[in-house]
């Protein structure tokens, strides 16, 4: 990368999972699971075709545009890295394991968003 790398604030990650979430969401992308801790974002999501980085990259795209619309963010450069990477989950085994991967990241200070419980955003 040619520049530094970028660290989410701690009281700016509900705003950027909950950002995320409601583009895909509204991307008709069905989330499951997803956090933001100060480096990276995870989400466990069912994509309407094959490609996730496309509607991933969107969503995060939306995410910074509100975060300088707000005057979240002032800093010069983008947010995220390039490429974001997708992993196609395998089976039911493979599911349960990230979901619990991606909501274990609040012990580290992450925000979470869950499905069934769409309104908690903050470490539990």
């Amino acid at each position: 990368m040619p520049r530094d790398p970028v660290r989410l604030q701690f009281d700016l990650r509900s705003f950027v999972v909950q950002s995320i979430v409601e583009k895909l969401q509204r991307d008709k992308i069905e989330i499951l699971a997803a956090s933001a801790d100060a480096n990276h974002v995870h989400l466990l999501a069912r994509f309407t075709d094959r490609r996730p980085r496309h509607w991933t990259g969107r969503a995060k795209k939306r995410a910074s545009h509100i975060m300088r619309e707000s005057g979240l963010r002032m800093e010069a450069g983008g947010l995220w890295a390039k490429r974001t990477r997708a992993e196609p989950i395998k089976d039911r085994k493979h599911q349960l394991s990230t979901f619990r991967y991606i909501l274990a990241h609040a012990s580290g200070g992450a925000a979470i968003w869950r499905f069934d419980c769409p309104s908690q955003t903050t470490p539990e």
